[in-house]
Protein backbone atom coordinates (compact mmCIF):
# COMPACT_ATOMS: atom_id res chain seq x y z
CA UNK A 1 0.00 0.00 0.00
CA UNK A 2 1.61 3.28 -1.02
CA UNK A 3 1.87 6.31 1.26
CA UNK A 4 -0.97 8.25 -0.37
CA UNK A 5 -3.35 5.33 -0.01
CA UNK A 6 -2.35 4.79 3.60
CA UNK A 7 -2.90 8.47 4.44
CA UNK A 8 -6.28 8.34 2.76
CA UNK A 9 -7.29 5.29 4.75
CA UNK A 10 -6.22 6.92 8.01
CA UNK A 11 -8.13 10.09 7.17
CA UNK A 12 -11.25 8.13 6.36
CA UNK A 13 -10.74 6.12 9.54
CA UNK A 14 -10.56 9.36 11.59
CA UNK A 15 -13.68 10.74 10.00
CA UNK A 16 -15.53 7.53 10.70
CA UNK A 17 -14.37 7.42 14.31
CA UNK A 18 -15.16 11.08 14.99
CA UNK A 19 -18.51 10.85 13.25
CA UNK A 20 -19.57 8.17 15.70
CA UNK A 21 -18.17 10.00 18.71
CA UNK A 22 -20.58 11.57 21.17
CA UNK A 23 -21.08 15.32 20.85
CA UNK A 24 -18.65 16.84 23.37
CA UNK A 25 -19.37 19.42 26.02
CA UNK A 26 -18.61 23.02 25.11
CA UNK A 27 -14.92 23.68 25.69
CA UNK A 28 -13.90 20.06 25.23
CA UNK A 29 -10.66 19.70 23.28
CA UNK A 30 -10.68 16.51 21.25
CA UNK A 31 -7.16 17.02 19.96
CA UNK A 32 -3.72 17.52 21.46
CA UNK A 33 -0.81 19.23 19.77
CA UNK A 34 0.06 15.93 18.13
CA UNK A 35 -3.09 13.95 17.44
CA UNK A 36 -6.90 13.88 17.30
CA UNK A 37 -8.69 10.77 18.52
CA UNK A 38 -5.45 8.86 18.09
CA UNK A 39 -4.77 10.07 14.54
CA UNK A 40 -1.56 12.11 14.09
CA UNK A 41 -2.08 15.76 13.09
CA UNK A 42 0.30 15.27 10.21
CA UNK A 43 -2.20 12.80 8.80
CA UNK A 44 -5.16 15.09 9.50
CA UNK A 45 -3.46 17.93 7.66
CA UNK A 46 -4.54 16.30 4.41
CA UNK A 47 -8.00 15.35 5.71
CA UNK A 48 -11.14 17.04 4.45
CA UNK A 49 -10.89 20.73 5.35
CA UNK A 50 -14.67 20.99 5.11
CA UNK A 51 -15.14 18.55 7.96
CA UNK A 52 -16.18 19.63 11.49
CA UNK A 53 -13.46 17.96 13.49
CA UNK A 54 -14.47 19.24 16.94
CA UNK A 55 -18.23 19.00 16.36
CA UNK A 56 -18.90 22.65 17.23
CA UNK A 57 -20.96 23.36 14.12
CA UNK A 58 -18.10 24.81 12.08
CA UNK A 59 -15.92 23.14 9.51
CA UNK A 60 -12.17 23.46 9.76
CA UNK A 61 -12.27 25.84 6.79
CA UNK A 62 -14.77 28.08 8.62
CA UNK A 63 -12.78 27.94 11.85
CA UNK A 64 -9.58 28.96 10.09
CA UNK A 65 -11.46 31.85 8.48
CA UNK A 66 -12.86 33.01 11.84
CA UNK A 67 -9.63 32.47 13.69
CA UNK A 68 -11.17 29.94 16.08
CA UNK A 69 -9.55 26.71 17.16
CA UNK A 70 -10.75 23.89 14.92
CA UNK A 71 -9.74 21.40 17.57
CA UNK A 72 -11.71 23.08 20.37
CA UNK A 73 -15.51 23.18 20.54
CA UNK A 74 -15.61 26.46 22.51
CA UNK A 75 -12.60 28.58 21.66
CA UNK A 76 -13.37 31.46 24.05
CA UNK A 77 -14.59 29.03 26.75
CA UNK A 78 -17.79 30.96 27.48
CA UNK A 79 -20.00 27.87 27.45
CA UNK A 80 -21.25 28.23 23.88
CA UNK A 81 -20.06 26.18 20.92
CA UNK A 82 -18.19 28.23 18.35
CA UNK A 83 -20.87 27.46 15.77
CA UNK A 84 -23.64 29.12 17.78
CA UNK A 85 -21.55 31.91 19.29
CA UNK A 86 -21.87 35.25 17.46
CA UNK A 87 -18.56 36.22 19.09
CA UNK A 88 -16.58 32.96 19.33
CA UNK A 89 -13.41 34.83 20.29
CA UNK A 90 -15.02 37.04 22.95
CA UNK A 91 -15.96 35.35 26.19
CA UNK A 92 -18.12 38.31 27.27
CA UNK A 93 -20.51 38.07 24.32
CA UNK A 94 -22.43 35.29 22.60
CA UNK A 95 -25.49 36.93 20.96
CA UNK A 96 -26.05 39.77 18.50
CA UNK A 97 -29.81 39.81 17.94
CA UNK A 98 -29.86 42.74 15.51
CA UNK A 99 -26.62 41.77 13.75
CA UNK A 100 -25.16 45.23 14.25
CA UNK A 101 -21.78 43.93 15.34
CA UNK A 102 -22.39 44.87 18.99
CA UNK A 103 -23.07 41.97 21.35
CA UNK A 104 -26.29 42.00 23.35
CA UNK A 105 -24.44 42.46 26.63
CA UNK A 106 -23.00 45.78 25.43
CA UNK A 107 -25.85 46.78 23.10
CA UNK A 108 -28.48 49.05 24.66
CA UNK A 109 -30.97 48.15 21.92
CA UNK A 110 -30.56 44.44 21.29
CA UNK A 111 -33.20 44.11 18.57
CA UNK A 112 -32.33 47.38 16.82
CA UNK A 113 -35.91 48.69 16.75
CA UNK A 114 -35.01 52.14 18.05
CA UNK A 115 -36.38 51.52 21.55
CA UNK A 116 -33.88 50.99 24.35
CA UNK A 117 -34.01 47.58 26.00
CA UNK A 118 -35.11 49.08 29.30
CA UNK A 119 -38.20 50.58 27.68
CA UNK A 120 -38.90 47.72 25.26
CA UNK A 121 -41.44 45.10 26.32
CA UNK A 122 -39.83 42.81 23.73
CA UNK A 123 -36.11 43.70 23.71
CA UNK A 124 -35.23 40.74 21.49
CA UNK A 125 -38.05 41.22 18.96
CA UNK A 126 -37.53 44.00 16.44
CA UNK A 127 -41.20 43.94 15.43
CA UNK A 128 -42.62 44.65 18.88
CA UNK A 129 -42.02 47.19 21.63
CA UNK A 130 -45.30 47.54 23.54
CA UNK A 131 -47.67 45.18 25.35
CA UNK A 132 -50.36 47.46 26.78
CA UNK A 133 -52.42 44.72 28.40
CA UNK A 134 -49.40 42.64 29.50
CA UNK A 135 -50.79 39.52 27.86
CA UNK A 136 -47.48 38.52 26.32
CA UNK A 137 -48.57 39.54 22.82
CA UNK A 138 -47.06 42.72 21.42
CA UNK A 139 -49.42 45.48 20.33
CA UNK A 140 -48.51 45.01 16.66
CA UNK A 141 -49.73 41.43 16.71
CA UNK A 142 -52.42 41.84 19.37
CA UNK A 143 -55.93 42.44 18.01
CA UNK A 144 -57.07 43.93 21.34
CA UNK A 145 -54.17 45.99 22.66
CA UNK A 146 -55.79 47.08 25.91
CA UNK A 147 -57.53 43.77 26.62
CA UNK A 148 -60.95 45.32 27.28
CA UNK A 149 -62.83 42.91 25.06
CA UNK A 150 -63.18 45.30 22.11
CA UNK A 151 -61.02 44.67 19.06
CA UNK A 152 -58.74 47.57 18.13
CA UNK A 153 -60.66 48.58 14.95
CA UNK A 154 -63.87 49.19 16.92
CA UNK A 155 -62.36 50.27 20.26
CA UNK A 156 -62.83 53.99 20.95
CA UNK A 157 -59.78 53.91 23.24
CA UNK A 158 -57.41 51.44 21.61
CA UNK A 159 -54.71 51.45 24.28
CA UNK A 160 -56.78 52.44 27.34
CA UNK A 161 -59.05 49.76 28.76
CA UNK A 162 -62.68 50.96 28.77
CA UNK A 163 -65.06 48.00 28.60
CA UNK A 164 -68.07 50.33 28.86
CA UNK A 165 -66.98 52.32 25.75
CA UNK A 166 -68.58 55.52 27.13
CA UNK A 167 -68.23 58.46 24.71
CA UNK A 168 -70.11 61.45 26.14
CA UNK A 169 -69.53 63.84 23.23
CA UNK A 170 -69.81 61.17 20.50
CA UNK A 171 -66.49 62.16 18.97
CA UNK A 172 -65.45 58.50 18.59
CA UNK A 173 -62.92 58.97 21.38
CA UNK A 174 -64.00 57.25 24.58
CA UNK A 175 -64.10 59.22 27.82
CA UNK A 176 -61.32 57.03 29.21
CA UNK A 177 -58.85 58.55 26.74
CA UNK A 178 -60.61 61.85 25.85
CA UNK A 179 -59.12 64.97 27.46
CA UNK A 180 -62.44 66.78 26.94
CA UNK A 181 -65.26 64.33 27.60
CA UNK A 182 -68.15 66.69 26.83
CA UNK A 183 -66.51 68.37 23.84
CA UNK A 184 -67.12 71.91 25.10
CA UNK A 185 -63.56 73.00 24.41
CA UNK A 186 -62.52 73.03 28.05
CA UNK A 187 -60.26 70.15 29.11
CA UNK A 188 -61.63 67.98 31.90
CA UNK A 189 -58.76 69.06 34.14
CA UNK A 190 -59.71 72.73 33.68
CA UNK A 191 -63.36 72.00 34.38
CA UNK A 192 -62.35 70.24 37.58
CA UNK A 193 -60.44 73.35 38.67
CA UNK A 194 -63.30 75.66 37.67
CA UNK A 195 -65.94 73.52 39.34
CA UNK A 196 -67.92 72.88 36.13
CA UNK A 197 -69.20 69.53 34.92
CA UNK A 198 -66.74 67.84 32.50
CA UNK A 199 -69.60 65.67 31.23
CA UNK A 200 -72.02 68.52 30.48
CA UNK A 201 -71.23 70.68 27.44
CA UNK A 202 -73.69 73.34 28.62
CA UNK A 203 -71.74 73.77 31.85
CA UNK A 204 -68.56 75.41 30.56
CA UNK A 205 -66.04 77.63 32.38
CA UNK A 206 -66.39 81.18 31.10
CA UNK A 207 -62.67 81.78 30.85
CA UNK A 208 -61.71 78.32 29.66
CA UNK A 209 -63.73 77.58 26.49
CA UNK A 210 -61.49 78.35 23.53
CA UNK A 211 -63.47 76.38 20.94
CA UNK A 212 -67.14 75.68 21.48
CA UNK A 213 -68.98 73.89 18.72
CA UNK A 214 -71.29 75.96 16.50
CA UNK A 215 -74.21 73.99 17.89
CA UNK A 216 -73.19 74.99 21.39
CA UNK A 217 -72.81 78.64 20.39
CA UNK A 218 -76.38 78.69 19.19
CA UNK A 219 -77.70 77.97 22.66
CA UNK A 220 -75.55 80.56 24.41
CA UNK A 221 -76.83 84.14 24.81
CA UNK A 222 -75.51 86.58 22.23
CA UNK A 223 -74.63 88.94 25.06
CA UNK A 224 -72.18 86.50 26.64
CA UNK A 225 -68.45 87.19 26.32
CA UNK A 226 -67.16 83.73 25.59
CA UNK A 227 -63.47 84.50 25.37
CA UNK A 228 -63.22 87.27 27.97
CA UNK A 229 -61.94 89.92 25.56
CA UNK A 230 -64.55 92.54 26.48
CA UNK A 231 -66.82 91.86 23.51
CA UNK A 232 -70.08 89.92 23.51
CA UNK A 233 -70.75 87.23 20.97
CA UNK A 234 -73.07 89.64 19.10
CA UNK A 235 -70.37 92.33 18.98
CA UNK A 236 -67.77 89.84 17.77
CA UNK A 237 -70.17 88.68 15.05
CA UNK A 238 -70.64 92.31 13.95
CA UNK A 239 -66.90 93.00 13.87
CA UNK A 240 -66.01 89.69 12.28
CA UNK A 241 -63.72 88.71 15.12
CA UNK A 242 -63.43 85.24 16.61
CA UNK A 243 -65.80 84.86 19.59
CA UNK A 244 -63.61 82.10 20.93
CA UNK A 245 -60.27 83.91 20.62
CA UNK A 246 -59.62 86.91 22.86
CA UNK A 247 -57.06 88.32 20.42
CA UNK A 248 -58.24 87.55 16.89
CA UNK A 249 -55.27 89.14 15.11
CA UNK A 250 -52.70 87.89 17.63
CA UNK A 251 -51.08 91.29 18.10
CA UNK A 252 -51.06 91.12 21.89
CA UNK A 253 -54.07 93.39 22.43
CA UNK A 254 -57.47 91.92 23.33
CA UNK A 255 -60.17 92.43 20.72
CA UNK A 256 -62.21 94.66 23.05
CA UNK A 257 -59.28 97.07 23.47
CA UNK A 258 -58.01 96.89 19.89
CA UNK A 259 -59.24 99.60 17.51
CA UNK A 260 -58.29 97.25 14.68
CA UNK A 261 -58.90 93.74 16.05
CA UNK A 262 -58.38 92.17 12.63
CA UNK A 263 -55.17 94.06 11.76
CA UNK A 264 -52.07 92.94 13.59
CA UNK A 265 -50.16 96.06 12.52
CA UNK A 266 -52.53 98.50 14.26
CA UNK A 267 -54.15 98.74 17.68
CA UNK A 268 -54.87 102.49 18.25
CA UNK A 269 -56.80 105.22 16.40
CA UNK A 270 -56.53 108.26 18.64
CA UNK A 271 -58.60 110.58 16.43
CA UNK A 272 -61.07 107.89 15.37
CA UNK A 273 -60.53 108.71 11.72
CA UNK A 274 -60.32 105.08 10.69
CA UNK A 275 -56.58 105.25 10.15
CA UNK A 276 -54.42 103.52 12.75
CA UNK A 277 -51.79 105.56 14.57
CA UNK A 278 -48.98 103.61 12.95
CA UNK A 279 -50.11 104.72 9.49
CA UNK A 280 -51.69 108.06 10.43
CA UNK A 281 -49.43 111.11 10.03
CA UNK A 282 -51.66 113.16 12.36
CA UNK A 283 -52.64 110.84 15.17
CA UNK A 284 -54.71 113.35 17.10
CA UNK A 285 -56.35 115.01 14.06
CA UNK A 286 -55.47 118.56 15.08
CA UNK A 287 -54.21 119.60 11.69
CA UNK A 288 -50.61 119.39 12.62
CA UNK A 289 -48.59 116.45 11.50
CA UNK A 290 -47.04 114.30 14.14
CA UNK A 291 -43.63 115.35 12.90
CA UNK A 292 -44.40 119.03 13.48
CA UNK A 293 -45.83 118.59 16.95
Amino acid sequence: MNCTIRLGVLSVLFLAVSANAAIPQAGTELCTDFECLGVPLAILAIADIDYDFDKDGLTRREEESLGTNWRLTDTDRDGFFDGVDAFPLNDSETLDTDSDGVGNNADTDDDGDGVADGSDAFPLDGTETLDTDSDGIGNNADTDDDGDGFADPIDNCRVVSNPEQVDTDSDLQGDACDADDDGDGAPDSVEADEGTDPNDAADCPRWSCPKLSSAMLNVISASFDLDGDGLSRAEEASLGTDPLNGDSDDDGVADGSDAFPLDDSETLDTDSDGVGNNADTDDDGDGLSDADE
